[in-house]
């Protein structure tokens, strides 16, 4: 009990220190303005969902005064331009909303609501907004990624990470299963290997969270929820199974025994 025990405070151990990996580099979003005119304000969005909506808020203000500018004073125009210079979404006042007849959005900001349907596959994209009125000008430039996930895509360090993971993972439950086994078959599973048992298993399942939040590749996916699946009934159904007979029999095999070396009373006629 105290080797296993062991074996997985090590795979804890390793699985703690791995986690700086996890952490990817942004990519460079090069943002630029005029140092007159219009100041475009705009939360940047560097990632976008696979066929997950884009909405686009953004303010318009003065750079000398800080005033901000509404629907009915400037012009603006937003772009969206792919990795082959084509203009895939290009967008126009009128057409652009204002926030002040549009309260669900935001007050006194520009929205724009663009379809997942123009981001069904990963890819990398430039934006642009323009805006001119009343004699000044400003624009604001950026990139987007399409990623899976709408966060960054994983390094390759991180993909190392969660294959050397997984194999640990497989190979510590394939013990534990193999050790289950053996203690259901001479009917001596207590409660302490139920334990490792199914913290195994919510060790998995964290894995899975963990790997679809930042991975989430539909191939994987689909294996790994088998592999949920069949280490359930094998690290869960079966380990509670084991322990159940394990306890009805020993009790029943320490009943008997009590009974046989119980001494007899001799009658003496």
């Amino acid at each position: 009990m105290e080797k296993i025990n062991n074996k997985l405070w090590i795979v804890v151990l390793i699985f703690l220190i791995c986690i700086p990996l996890i952490n990817g580099a942004k990519p460079s979003n090069v943002i630029n303005t005029n140092t007159a005119g219009l100041d475009i304000s705009y939360p940047e969005s560097y990632y976008i969902k696979v066929n997950n909506n884009l909405s686009v808020r953004f303010w318009v203000y003065n750079l000398s005064s800080g005033t901000i500018f509404t629907n009915t004073s400037i012009n603006c125009t937003y772009n969206i331009i792919d990795s082959d210079g084509k203009n895939i979404i290009r967008i126009s006042s009128p057409n652009i909303s204002f926030g002040i007849n549009n309260p669900n959005a935001c007050q006194n900001c520009f929205n724009i609501n663009i379809g997942g349907g123009n981001f069904s596959t990963k890819k990398y994209l430039s934006y642009q907004i323009r805006c001119q009125g009343q004699g000044l000008g400003g624009y604001r430039i950026g990139d987007y990624e399409v990623t899976t996930t709408g966060f960054d895509a994983p390094s390759d360090n991180l993909k190392i990470f969660f294959i050397i993971l997984f194999l640990i993972i497989t190979a510590t439950s394939l013990y534990l299963v193999l050790y289950s086994f053996g203690h259901f078959l001479t009917l001596d599973f207590t409660l302490g290997d139920l334990a490792m048992d199914w913290g195994a298993y919510i060790f998995i399942v964290g894995y899975y969270a963990f790997e679809n939040y930042y991975w989430n590749i539909s191939i994987i996916e689909s294996f790994y929820l088998i592999y949920l699946y069949v280490s359930g009934i094998l690290l869960v159904l079966v380990p509670i199974i084991a322990l159940i007979f394990s306890t009805i029999i020993g009790t029943l095999n320490k009943k008997k025994f009590d009974i046989i070396g119980k001494p007899r009373r001799r009658i003496i006629q």
